[in-house]
């Protein structure tokens, strides 16, 4: 199960509002990153276009995630490049570790 599956199944079993939204909100994130991967195969450009597509509020505070979102852009960007093998499991892995670095970064902001 690819990561945007799982993400779309935990959406439509919750049942807070709040969280279908940002679900929802990372859900578009991710099928806009798998769309640059195929417009940019060379993993550079599309780390340049994915950093900033609203990781966080006007992604102002988005270069504090750069730690986590780096290597998760670059297990996507390898996932829809490559064939097989782990890939999924990897990006899932990177995607726990950048969500949870985003979650402590934002809750600090309340």
């Amino acid at each position: 199960m690819t990561l945007l599956e799982e993400l779309t199944a935990v959406m439509e079993r919750t049942e807070s509002v709040v969280q279908k939204q940002l679900l929802r909100e990372d859900i578009a994130r991710l099928q806009h990153l798998n769309g640059l991967a195929e417009k940019f195969p060379a993993y550079e450009d599309y780390e340049r276009e994915g950093l900033f597509i609203g990781w966080t509020q006007g992604d102002f505070r988005t270069t504090e995630l750069h730690g986590t979102l780096k290597p998760l852009l670059k297990a996507l960007h390898e996932a829809i490049h490559a064939a097989g093998g782990t890939a999924h499991e990897d990006v899932r892995a990177r995607w726990i570790a950048f969500n949870q670095e985003r979650s402590k970064r934002l809750v600090g902001c309340l």
